[in-house]
Order: structure tokens, then sequence, then C-alpha cells
């Protein structure tokens, strides 16, 4: 196979894996928790990472591809419910003193 056609298979059949992640992090939070999902998250795409690097010289394609698909899984997992952690317990901005009071003869910014 050539390598360029070879690199472009991996790359496509292994974002499926992202995909999925990205289609079962929502439910899989909801059900278990955001904790309980970040948490193995990282070393679901770290265990992806190590299956690419022991694959072997001869045939290497499905492994890559299997590799790929766990570590796009445990990317989109990791990715998705730590940003929705973090604007879960960020507070909203405060609103500026100036506008607390109408009657206030304080210059107000322009």
């Amino acid at each position: 196979m050539v390598l360029g056609l070879a690199i472009g298979t991996v790359a496509m059949l292994g974002n499926l894996g992202f995909l999925a992640g990205t289609f079962v992090t929502r439910r899989l939070g909801a059900r278990i928790g955001i904790g309980p999902v970040i948490c193995p998250a990282s070393p679901i795409g770290a265990a992806g990472m190590l299956i690419m690097a022991l694959a072997p010289s001869a045939g290497p394609i499905p492994v890559l591809v299997a590799g790929q698909v766990i570590l796009g899984m445990g990317i989109a997992l990791f990715n998705l419910q730590s940003l929705s952690l973090r604007q879960a317990i960020t507070t909203p901005e405060p609103e500026p003193v100036w506008a607390v009071s109408s009657s206030s003869s304080a210059a107000r910014p322009a």
C-alpha cells in the first residue's frame, strides 16, 4: 500500500473512535458522573498510543487503526467532560460597580 494512502486510511478510520466518543460522552457523564469519566479517559488514550507504538512492521494498518480508535475515544471523553466541568464550576462575571445603582452620581464609562 502506498504510504500516503496508508496514513490517510489510519487517520480516517481511526477518527471514528473520536466520533464515537462524542456520541457516548454525554450519556456516560449523566449516568456515572463527570469525574468517573475524566479519570480513565487519559489512560484510555495512552493505551491507544501504546497499541500504535507496538504495531508490527509487517501489516501494521489494522493495529494502527485500532490504536487510533482507542486514542480518539479517550481524547473525546476527556476533552468534552473536562470542558463541561470547567463551564459548570466557573462563576458568572459580577456586574460592574457603576451599574449597581442608577441614582449614583459617579461618572460612568463611555
